[in-house]
């Protein structure tokens, strides 16, 4: 599970394809986060394992925010092993939120100085694959009664 919570660490941070530079993305997206009061929470989120990662053996991720819409980002991460092969891969659905009211990912990327055109959760295919699965776990779970 290390691996997953190191992963969504870094996608708090994630960078944006169109980024002019990953440093002054970063750095803007931090700081928009930290003077606006930003929380970042994870609705949920997927991995997929493709290969072992022995303890303490060095890793990289990779993160991207890949859609958008007015309540959540999508962030794919691929987290890679030295020689650049895919250990895994993971998919997260994280909101922004300000005290009780949840923030428009376009304000914040407005506030961070970052001008993204994402694409809708539905017009990515990993995505909307998952908005189907989510959706038959949330029907099954209101099948189920509690103990």
């Amino acid at each position: 599970m290390a691996c997953t919570k190191h992963a969504f660490f870094h996608a708090l941070c994630t960078l944006c394809k169109k980024a002019d530079s990953r440093a002054t993305t970063t750095a803007g997206l931090l700081r928009a986060a930290l003077r606006h009061r930003y929380v970042f929470l994870l609705g949920s989120q997927a991995v997929r394992y493709r290969r072992e990662l022995k303890a303490l053996q060095a890793f990289e991720i990779e993160n991207e925010v890949i859609a958008a819409d007015d309540k959540w980002l999508w962030v794919r991460g691929t987290v890679l092993t030295r020689d650049r092969q895919t250990a895994a891969a993971t998919l997260h659905r994280v909101m922004l939120k300000r005290g009780r009211d949840t923030v428009d990912p376009k304000d914040f990327f407005a506030h961070a100085g970052i001008r993204a055109r994402l694409p809708l959760p539905n017009d990515v295919p990993e995505i909307a694959g998952f908005l189907e699965w989510d959706a038959s776990i949330k029907s099954r779970e209101s099948l189920t009664t509690p103990l």
